[in-house]
């Protein structure tokens, strides 16, 4: 009589990718029996001992959408689920083994792809497993270990690394070299203060760094100053510190180590249980430090079945184009695990902006997007702006695909609050986008509307393996494999230790109140926790930013509004008791005095938690109505209502229009909040745009043959508005014009269009030499940082300044991408009208050698 394993394997073949003749109806039977015959055997007790490869090809092969989508139902998808949990514990199944598993079955298929230049390209999986073996054999071998401390446990043993870093293939490499090979690994918000950045060091133990950027190298090299531990620092791009005390260039140390030498040192690493604390992610928290949140390789694992189980049409030639951070739970574990997972291919977007995206769309061909609503919303806005420009009346479903590409099936919305009416749009032109609810805690997604099943206002039903219940209060309760656990902040440093690290049955309360709808879903009634995500799913503890303002004269206190948009306003309540309102009665003059508050306040604030607007209120927030508990907390959804008008008025457009002579300026509103002012601090003036906060100066006149002078350059315009966001976020527009950079927050977006701007830029006809500011510190990445000085000296410096940057910027020509190489000579262009003749003639002819073509003559 066949045993039951060997039953299991005969079980399998039809799963097999060279099984004949595979269809979902045929597949239906063996289907339910090898998921039956799976649960038999689990009954009987662990399979641990078992053949264990038998096992593993159990979870690669059922994870397959012809195995999920031949089970009948969701019901029977979660049964498929919970078996996979218990395999996944009892045989210890960890990324290691996902990732081999992966490199064995398709070696060849692009598992990463990088779209950024210069050195963009794709790496297969069995090219990436081989460099995140030889990462992990680095770390291990050049990695200090942490000194046990009392409270200390085995888990202590090896480096513990910290990851600081942008999204690229170095760093999600160094994240997946961690992650699969037993090391300890935490990845840091490049947002993070340098305070926070050392208690964090600190309480880990961290003894290896990674960065990618000079500025973020100069960040550790501070933090490392002030830390209980010292710490090696690899950077992944060269810089000049390079070969200083332990600075060193990863690339540099990762290709000393041969073949044999990774192996014996990855074979001899100290190994983690499944369930021992294997990485910790950082959020906000509503005040105080960054919390941290412990994932295991079980929490890991097990959420990659449980979202398989809810999406049981994906994992066919996955293609997802990403542009979520890897210190964001999505970005980190549906979009990197989970291309792994699937067998997919992960591309880095690089510059996260929706030009950018849009751009991308057609060259990449996606089947998938996770994204924040905004962007959602912005896709829907480009395809509406193109079919409302469209003659032919072409159906709005082709136009569609022209933005998206023709394989965009789909999607989910994550990190807030998104539109009913977005979501059926993205129905209607047959992508799937589902709405959710998730969590750090939760590593990631906690509930999700099943395909083809989207309530309006839902957060969608529980995923496989999350437990749920209600509070008295009806505060949301979740249990599960996947609920990850705290850092006890009072615990010794070094110490991972969490509380019930081995049960599914910790009970872990969000924060939110719920309630049930129809067809069981789950939709968000109120907040309990003082925590909200902007429209770009960033997070923001609206109770620092208030605490900030708390014992300020004449404020009795404050309410930072935000929640699902752009930026933030501020409701004042004032205290017209105190003597400093009682000795401004003309309401202009308050409401300089406030303005003057927050402008101080807002420069230690994050970019994304500063004040853009705010109003003074002329009543306080009271019980009676609702807006304060009972122990003088806020009610933020009743703050919110009743003064729906207020905060309403604060919001009216996302731009604001300032008139200059003749041209109409359009500033939206994150350009006041990148800049970290009020916007009122902007002012028109004749001739030109002051910010009173800083002092500098903007020009905006008319320029010569029918230009528009903009700073220090001249620009063809059409029509008579000017507008300061787009000069703002393109390269081609902004790079070497110092006084607008020097005025305005630049940004790299460089698939920004350029609207009612032409490339060509101009110098004035009373060009000067030398006489002007430099860039300040700070203002241009430093990847740009060179080339924008180029520019700027070659257009403005003197004779042998100028002749000196042309010749340099000669050289970048011969290197720069096809973006940077096209500024560049939009720059060399502009010297047709410098003053001296040797300069226009080594600019004309490096253009001439560079790319021969008419309109140089």
């Amino acid at each position: 009589m066949e045993s039951q394993d060997n039953r299991l394997g005969t079980l399998l073949r039809p799963f097999t990718p060279s099984a004949k003749g595979r269809t979902g109806e045929s597949l239906s039977t063996p289907a339910a029996e090898l998921l039956a015959c799976a649960e038999k055997l689990l009954a009987t007790g662990p399979v641990a001992g078992k053949d264990r490869d038998l096992w593993c090809d159990y979870l690669a092969l059922t994870r397959h959408p012809d195995f999920l989508t031949a089970l009948p139902d969701a019901d029977t998808r979660v049964r498929w689920a919970e078996t996979t949990f218990a395999v996944c514990d009892d045989i210890a199944y960890t990324l290691g083994d996902l990732l081999d598993r992966r490199v064995a079955d398709q070696p060849e298929h692009v598992l990463f792809q990088e779209l950024a230049e210069p050195g963009s390209g794709s790496w297969n999986y069995a090219q990436v497993r081989r460099r995140v073996r030889s990462i992990a054999a680095m770390f291990l071998k050049e990695g200090p270990r942490p000194e046990l401390e009392s409270g200390g446990s085995r888990d202590q043993d090896g480096p513990r690394v910290a990851l600081l870093c942008q999204n690229s293939l170095g760093s999600a490499c160094c994240d997946l070299a961690c992650l699969t090979s037993d090391i300890f690994v935490t990845p840091l918000n490049i947002n993070f203060s340098a305070d926070d950045l050392i208690w964090i060091f600190n309480r880990l133990r961290i003894t290896v760094a990674v960065c990618d950027h000079p500025d973020r190298l100069e960040t550790l090299l501070a933090v490392r100053a002030k830390t209980d531990l010292p710490f090696i620092i690899y950077t992944l791009n060269h810089c000049a510190r390079v070969g200083e005390k332990d600075i060193r260039l990863l690339e540099e140390q990762r290709a000393q180590l041969d073949t044999d030498e990774i192996a014996k040192v990855l074979t001899e690493r100290p190994r983690r249980t499944m369930r021992e604390p294997a990485t910790v992610m950082f959020t906000s928290g509503s005040t105080g430090r960054p919390k941290g949140v412990v994932f295991s390789q079980y929490n890991l694992v097990t959420k990659r079945f449980a979202r398989a189980a809810a999406l049981p049409e994906v994992g066919r030639d996955e293609v997802m184009l990403c542009y979520l951070p890897l210190f964001h739970t999505f970005g980190r574990y549906l979009e990197m695990l989970g291309s792994l997972f699937w067998g997919g291919t992960y591309i880095f977007a690089g510059n996260p902006s929706a030009a950018t995206l849009l751009s991308q769309f057609l060259q990449v061909r996606p089947t998938a997007l996770i994204s924040v609503p905004v962007r959602w919303v912005q896709i829907r806005d480009r395809v509406m702006e193109l079919a409302q420009g469209e003659e032919n009346e072409r159906p709005q479903e082709d136009i569609f695909r022209d933005v998206v590409g023709d394989r965009l099936s789909w999607g989910l919305s994550a990190a807030g609050y998104l539109d009913p009416r977005v979501f059926r749009f993205f129905h209607r032109n047959n992508v799937n986008l589902c709405s959710g609810f998730g969590m750090t805690e939760g590593t990631g997604g906690l509930t999700m509307t099943p395909p083809e099943q989207y309530v309006e206002n839902s957060v969608g039903i529980p995923l496989p393996g999350v437990k749920v219940r209600f509070s008295d209060l009806g505060e949301l309760q979740i249990a599960g494999c996947y609920i990850a656990r705290y850092l006890p902040e009072d615990a010794p440093a070094g110490c991972l230790a969490v509380v019930d690290q081995d049960s599914d049955d910790f009970w872990l309360a969000t924060g939110d109140l719920f309630r049930r709808t129809q067809c069981d879903h789950l939709e968000i009634v109120d907040r309990i926790k003082d925590i909200y995500k902007n429209n770009r799913g960033q997070t923001i503890a609206p109770r620092v930013v208030e605490s900030v303002f708390e014992q300020v004269p004449g404020i009795k206190r404050t309410f930072l509004a935000g929640d699902g948009r752009s930026y933030n306003t501020l409701l004042i309540v004032p205290d017209d008791q105190d003597d400093v309102l009682q000795s401004l009665a003309d309401p202009d003059d308050r409401r300089e005095y406030f303005q003057q508050i927050i402008t101080t306040a807002n420069p230690v604030l994050g970019s994304h938690e500063r004040v853009v607007n705010f109003a003074v209120l002329d009543r306080d927030f009271s019980q009676g109505r609702g807006e304060l508990t009972p122990k003088g907390s806020y009610r933020r959804k009743v703050i919110e209502a009743n003064f729906f008008d207020e905060i309403a008025e604060l919001y009216r457009s996302n731009v604001r229009i300032l008139k200059v002579g003749s041209y109409s300026v359009r500033i939206p509103r994150w350009y006041f909040r990148d800049l970290g002012v009020l916007e009122d601090a902007i002012k028109a003036k004749s001739g030109a745009l002051v910010n009173n906060e800083s002092g500098r100066t903007l020009v905006l006149t008319e320029g010569s043959d029918g230009r528009t002078r903009i700073g220090d350059l001249e620009y063809r315009l059409e029509g008579r508005i000017i507008d300061l966001g787009l000069l703002a976020r393109q390269p081609l527009l902004w790079m070497g014009n110092t006084q607008l950079i020097n005025f305005s927050p630049c940004r790299t977006g460089w698939d920004t269009e350029l609207g009612a701007y032409s490339e060509q830029v101009y110098l004035p006809t009373d060009h000067q030499v030398d006489q002007r500011a430099a860039v300040e510190d700070g203002r241009v990445e430093r990847q740009l940082a060179g080339v924008n000085s180029l520019c700027s000296r070659a257009m403005f410096g003197d004779r042998e300044k100028a002749l000196g940057a042309v010749i340099e910027l000669d050289r970048e020509l011969g290197q720069a991408g096809a973006r940077q190489g096209r500024v560049i000579r939009r720059r060399l262009e502009s010297l047709a009208n410098h003053p001296v003749k040797a300069v226009r003639c080594r600019a004309y002819q490096t253009l001439v050698l560079d790319q021969p073509a008419p309109d140089y003559l």
